[in-house]
């Protein structure tokens, strides 16, 4: 494994390589320490760009704001209804980011430079570490914490994304997090099959959850997406490790991606297709939209109290399996 650094445009731009079979992961520092690239080497040694990242720099900073494509989602992810809420009797507004809906979208974070203070390879593994400190900048949200970001990208081609946050302040803190992976379909996302278990799927009222909740097993078993749109969020079980399997049947090739779940954990899963019908983004987070008022997921650390919290792919091609009896939309 080798560690490399180029260039994005005129941002930095972190590569871990594994040099015999060529596959890579490639992160942005400068955007939330943000994953923009996982390249997979299939059997007949051909590549596939399973991260749908930005192609340049002027794509990202055209449309981060709005499609939000690999990012770190913190202190909240989703939406904070009219970016307002209400913590310890003081009310806070949050800037409105998502203008067509009203409300505050996915945290402050996901455009923010990150420190790299650790990187290092050997045979087995390449590891990045990158810190940033939150002070408060922004009076929406003004609790200081410290989040440290950690990728280990081992020569079997899978990754482990680790979050670590510590509440700096001297006064209790509400946060959530989470992380925004976009995966390419092949060809399209109608072809393929996902499977995955959740307790619940919650039902939502213009993205924001009305609290109510549907019980959902319909996804344990292999479902062929067809022309479903995903704009979903489900409450997973809370049994320490959930795992969504995204399968590609042209490929033979199969997708884990797991989230811890637990005590304060990514017990929620948030799902959407863009209409374009070549991706699908698949989104551990610790709470669904609006947690800082209807409090789902909510998490609160005491001062000096830290959280760790991680999530990973997993890329597989001689467990690949379809029952033949498939089960469509």
């Amino acid at each position: 494994m080798e560690f490399l650094q180029g260039k994005f445009g005129e941002r930095a731009y972190h590569i871990l390589l594994n040099r015999d079979s060529g596959e890579y992961i490639g992160v942005i520092p400068s955007c939330g320490a943000m994953l923009n690239a996982f390249n997979v080497r299939l059997p007949d040694d051909s590549y596939f760009p399973l991260i749908d990242g930005y192609e340049n720099e002027n794509d990202l900073v055209n449309n981060i704001a709005h499609t939000f494509k690999g990012c770190k989602l913190s202190p909240f992810p989703n939406r904070i209804k009219a970016g307002n809420y209400t913590f310890k009797g003081q009310n806070y507004q949050l800037g409105i980011n998502l203008l067509e809906e009203g409300h505050a979208h996915h945290g402050l974070l996901y455009n923010v430079p990150f420190e790299l203070i650790n990187s290092g390879a050997d045979e087995y593994e390449g590891r990045l570490r990158y810190r940033y400190v939150y002070d408060a900048f922004n009076p929406g949200y003004p609790f200081k914490y410290h989040m440290e970001i950690e990728y280990r990208f081992n020569r079997d081609n899978s990754l482990t994304c680790t979050t670590e946050i510590k509440n700096t302040d001297d006064r209790e803190i509400l946060i959530g997090d989470g992380w925004h992976p976009v995966f390419n379909t092949h060809p399209l996302t109608d072809d393929m099959y996902i499977r995955f278990r959740a307790d619940k799927q919650l039902e939502l009222h213009d993205m924001i959850p009305n609290m109510k909740f549907a019980e959902d097993g319909k996804f344990s078993d292999f479902r062929r997406i067809g022309k479903q749109q995903f704009d979903d969020a489900f409450e997973l079980n809370n049994t320490g490790k959930a795992v969504f399997t995204l399968a590609y049947p042209k490929l033979k090739m199969a997708v884990d991606i797991w989230q811890q779940t637990g005590t304060d954990g990514y017990n929620y899963l948030q799902v959407y297709t863009p209409y374009n019908r070549n991706s699908i983004a698949v989104e551990p987070v610790t709470c669904p939209a609006n947690a800082f008022n209807n409090g789902l997921g909510l998490i609160t650390l005491a001062p000096g109290v830290e959280l760790s919290l991680a999530y990973g792919i997993e890329v597989s091609f001689d467990k690949f399996s379809i029952p033949d009896t498939l089960i469509n939309f």
